[in-house]
C-alpha cells in the first residue's frame, strides 16, 4: 500500500492510512530507484507505532505515526543483531 508521508519531525513520520488494528511494529517503507541495476529496491525507514491526534491549524486529525529509523537507531538496532559495530558501517 501506498500513503504520503503528511508530515515529519526528525524522529516521527505522520501519514494518514488505513491501519488495520495490530498492524503495530510494521516496517514503513520507501522505493528508490537503483540506476545501476535498472531496478527498484525498498528500503525500511521506520516502523508503525499507532494513531496521534494531532493539532492542524486548530482542527484535531487522525494520523498514523511511524517511527523514524534514524541512523543512531540503525546503529543500535544492528549492534544488537550483529553484536559488531564494524559489521554496520554499511547502511
Amino acid at each position: 500500500r501506498f500513503c504520503d508521508v503528511q508530515d515529519e519531525t526528525y524522529d516521527l513520520l505522520y501519514q494518514q492510512c488505513d491501519a488495520q488494528p495490530g498492524t503495530s511494529g510494521s516496517g514503513v517503507y520507501v522505493r528508490m530507484w537503483k540506476r545501476q541495476q535498472q531496478k527498484w529496491e525498498r528500503k525500511i525507514i521506520g516502523i508503525f507505532s499507532g494513531h496521534q491526534w494531532v493539532d492542524v491549524n486548530g482542527s484535531p486529525q487522525d494520523f498514523n505515526v511511524a517511527v523514524r529509523i534514524t541512523p543512531l537507531k540503525y546503529a543500535q538496532i544492528c549492534y544488537w543483531i550483529k553484536g559488531n559495530y564494524v559489521d554496520c558501517r554499511e547502511g
